[in-house]
């Protein structure tokens, strides 16, 4: 079975694991954001992924025609008038101060819970103390939610019923896959839409979808 690329994807690039890893994942049930670490150096990752692939040993195609995923090809999600690519010091100006704004993997995450979302950015810190922040881009989203509407479905659906409305993912990735990852736990399910890359999080086959990332397709 061929087997898709390493997902270096999972974690914002250039960046290195820093620190709250673990208080991170202990909270991800209740809806705290989290991004995985990898191998600063490709030569450092082993296992290529254990995942579900399409028809024929082979991964199903990428979603660049489907309409249903336009906003994605976009960067970006329905609802939320920032995308990636945006400078945070806008979203600042026009939304006010985050709820919960922490230094992560290098950069910092600003969660908004009256909208559901959370930015990643590569914003940091510069200076011999390194308090001086400078203003940074979105590099990645994450939505959550329960019934949070997103690209014509619902966090909150099965995955049988999200592919019967978007069709079949790119790739299923398995538990036993992303057991030692800290961005993916149970399955997950990956749209390539090109320049970004939907995913779909569950517990189990059968459970609910409770939170969607759309990161840039850094493979």
């Amino acid at each position: 079975m061929k087997k898709p690329p390493i997902i270096a994807s999972m974690a914002v690039i250039f960046i290195l694991f820093t620190l709250c890893g673990s208080c991170v994942v202990d909270t991800i049930k209740t809806r705290q954001p989290y991004i995985s670490s990898v191998p600063t150096d490709a030569s450092d990752a082993t296992d290529e992924p254990k995942a579900i692939e399409g028809p024929d040993d082979k991964p199903h195609a990428a979603y660049e025609d489907n309409p249903l995923l336009e906003l994605a090809r976009q960067g970006r999600v329905d609802g939320i008038e920032f995308g990636i690519g945006d400078k945070t010091k806008d979203i600042v100006e026009k939304w006010g101060k985050p709820d919960r704004k922490e230094w992560f993997l290098g950069g910092l995450y600003y969660r908004y819970d009256d909208k559901n979302v959370v930015f990643f950015t590569n914003e940091g810190s510069v200076g011999q103390d390194g308090n001086e922040i400078v203003n940074g881009d979105v590099v990645d989203i994450g939505i959550f939610g329960e019934d949070r509407e997103v690209y014509n479905v619902r966090l909150g659906m099965t995955i049988e019923e999200i592919t019967a409305i978007l069709g079949e993912p790119t790739y299923t990735m398995t538990p036993e896959y992303n057991e030692d990852s800290e961005l993916f736990y149970g399955w997950t399910y990956k749209y390539d839409v090109g320049e970004y890359i939907v995913y779909f999080q569950a517990d189990t086959e059968d459970s609910p979808v409770d939170i969607l990332y759309l990161m840039t397709n850094r493979e």
